[in-house]
């Protein structure tokens, strides 16, 4: 054997993605711990969110009368008289905004940040998170008035899409103007330069809805409600093909969600980024078959303790297990540290 060099190790790459790896995993377990405990809040305590519906139906209620839209508010439930007959339409525990806010707390919380920082974020992202939905709110209703045929498509799209990624902007912001302009060594502080990253994201999320919603979201839903047939069958039960549908109408967008986070990424090699893509897609699917199957066996079984707990996961597959596989699967950490001076990237 030749006596080559020895070949030389990047010191400050393998430390720099060691630092990240260690700094996202104490990240991830403090995340879990807030938004485990923040969700259950919820459930012990279901007036929170019986009130909160009320108030999201009332502004909704305050801004129609103030159009002179025709309508009948009882609770959280309306009834709009519109040109093509009456319309229904509930204000649920998930058109309050306070799932999705409930995110970002666990992600401001469980980052390292100052105390005031943190509350700066909060002060901020709160307010801007319930001021989006109620404008979500508002488009929706006027659809039902104006465009019943368009409800799926701006209900589905506003919702899902739209809300995580306003919320990884507001994060992206936090991370660059309130934290990183006093420590711009944390990871994550780059984000915020990234407006520009937050606007690939919108434009993959785009055209990846568009896809799903129109060609492909049927047979997507499909596979994964056939997914769900052979762990019911496990347990003596069958799958109504009907009622798994209406369920994965619920999870069917997390994986434009993902894609279009991977899509966004960067200065990344095809291969690796298809590879990222074709590895988190099939993940989904799967967890979202798990979700289908949990759903029924909680209805089969009557048990209201399973459900509680399928809502809990289907709301983290919908909001969170997306940026989970996108950090775990894709190489962000040059996307989300400074650690690496601009000459050395």
């Amino acid at each position: 054997m030749g006596h080559g060099k020895k070949p030389e190790v990047d010191r400050g790459a393998v430390e720099t993605a060691g630092g990240f790896r260690g700094e996202f995993i104490r990240f991830l377990i403090l995340f879990f711990i807030i938004w485990l405990l923040s969700y259950f809040l919820t459930r012990r305590a279901p007036g929170l969110l019986v009130g909160m519906q009320e108030i999201v139906a009332r502004e909704l209620a305050w801004f129609l009368a103030r159009f002179g839209y025709s309508f009948k508010l009882a609770g959280s439930s309306f009834l709009f008289y519109t040109a093509h007959g009456g319309e229904n339409l509930v204000v649920i525990a998930e058109c309050t905004g306070v799932y999705t806010s409930i995110i970002f707390l666990s992600i401001v919380g469980a980052y390292p940040a100052r105390a005031w920082e943190k509350i700066v974020g909060i002060l901020v992202g709160l307010p801007a998170i319930h001021l989006l939905n109620f404008v979500r709110m508002v488009v929706v209703a006027l659809v039902l008035f104006h465009r019943r045929e368009l409800f799926d498509l701006v209900h589905g799209y506003l919702w899902q899409v739209v809300f995580f990624i306003f919320m990884l902007g507001l994060v992206a912001l936090w991370m660059g103007r309130i934290v990183g302009r006093f420590r711009p060594q944390l990871p994550g502080t780059r984000l915020a330069g990234g407006l520009v990253f937050v606007a690939r994201i919108v434009a993959a999320a785009t055209a990846l809805f568009l896809v799903q919603h129109y060609l492909l979201g049927g047979l997507y839903m499909r596979l994964v409600a056939q997914g769900a047939r052979p762990l019911l069958a496990l347990f003596g039960h069958r799958i109504v093909m009907d009622r798994a549908m209406r369920i994965t109408e619920e999870i069917s967008l997390n994986p434009v969600v993902f894609l279009s986070l991977v899509l966004a990424v960067p200065a990344l090699a095809w291969r690796r980024r298809l590879g990222a893509a074709a590895i988190g897609l099939v993940i989904l699917t799967a967890l979202n078959s798990i979700v289908v199957f949990l759903a029924f066996l909680s209805a089969y079984r009557g048990s209201e303790r399973l459900w509680t707990g399928t809502e809990f996961f289907m709301l983290t597959m919908n909001l969170f297990v997306p940026l989970l596989l996108w950090l775990m699967l894709v190489p962000v950490g040059r996307l989300l540290s400074r650690s690496r001076s601009a000459g050395g990237a």
